[in-house]
């Protein structure tokens, strides 16, 4: 594969699509491929196996299967109106910028008419493109109703409404006391109190209490100790490379190869991973990159 930057600095190797992988014949066809690259190798790698070369191996047979089977990854999409105006509508914008510049120069009745021109025709085609991006909205909205899809139903809704699940505040809320205040700063007012009230006091505990927390403490920490020596005696076994594998977030960034959660995921990718851990733990070195 021949490398491909995506921009100036940046990685020199290309980003792929692996949402695809959601696609029942994209996966099981991108699994295929992969696992006859890695049947050619043995489960466990031979003594003084480099870890580099390893890694390097899976990496490039992961890039090769991602090339040949999964599309590039486009830039990210914005869902909000003010992303969608047209080529028109940005023309007008930027006439209406014109005329209101040559108006502050002059002061004529001729410009000053001239800008209440532009303003008029930039305001109803943003308008226009504004009442199609709800229209949108809304037949993907019920789109979604139709197919039950109560998730993407809720997103479209939030979109329409202007919200974001990630930012909300709560209406209303009621206060220790029970008395309910309602607002940003009323809520705000309220979640300092509860929160005063839960952390802010001093906790008592009775003398027996804290003993026993010292004794679960004292034999938590006795047998952590010991699975933690268990474990540096051994490298991990394929069970848990998998649930490690499984644990990656799906929205987190790849590194500087680009090999995502997404694309670790597959299972001839774990083993393949199982297998570079393994001549990492026998050789005691991890790969410069």
């Amino acid at each position: 594969m021949s490398p491909a930057s995506r921009h100036a600095g940046g990685s020199q190797w290309r980003a792929w699509d692996s949402s695809q992988l959601r696609r029942p014949a994209v996966r099981r066809e991108f699994n295929l491929q992969l696992s006859d690259r890695f049947g050619l190798l043995e489960a466990v790698p031979p003594e003084g196996a480099d870890a580099q070369a390893e890694y390097d191996a899976m990496a490039a047979a992961i890039r090769e299967v991602a090339t040949n089977h999964l599309a590039p990854r486009g830039s990210r999409r914005r869902r909000g109106w003010q992303f969608t105006l047209s080529q028109r509508t940005l023309r007008l914008m930027d006439a209406r910028q014109r005329a209101h510049t040559a108006w502050l120069r002059s002061k004529s009745a001729a410009a000053k008419r001239e800008r209440n021109r532009a303003n008029r025709a930039a305001d109803a085609a943003v308008q226009r493109d504004r009442e199609r991006w709800i229209g949108q909205q809304v037949a993907e909205a019920q789109g979604m109703l139709r197919k039950k899809n109560l998730r993407q139903f809720a997103r479209a809704c939030d979109r329409l409404a202007g919200r974001s699940r990630s930012h909300q505040i709560p209406p209303a809320m009621r206060d220790v006391s029970g008395a309910l205040h309602s607002g940003p700063d009323g809520v705000l007012k309220a979640m300092t109190e509860s929160f005063d009230k839960l952390y802010g006091g001093e906790t008592k505990l009775s003398d027996e209490t804290l003993n026993q927390l010292e004794k679960d403490v004292a034999a938590f920490e006795l047998t952590r100790a010991t699975e933690v020596d268990e474990a540096h005696g051994r490298p991990s076994d394929l069970a848990e490379t998998e649930a490690c594998a499984r644990a990656l977030r799906s929205a987190a960034a790849p590194g500087g190869d680009q090999l995502d959660a997404m694309l670790l995921r597959c299972p001839p990718a774990i083993a393949w991973l199982h297998r570079f851990i393994i001549a990492v733990w026998r050789s005691g070195r991890a790969p410069r990159k």
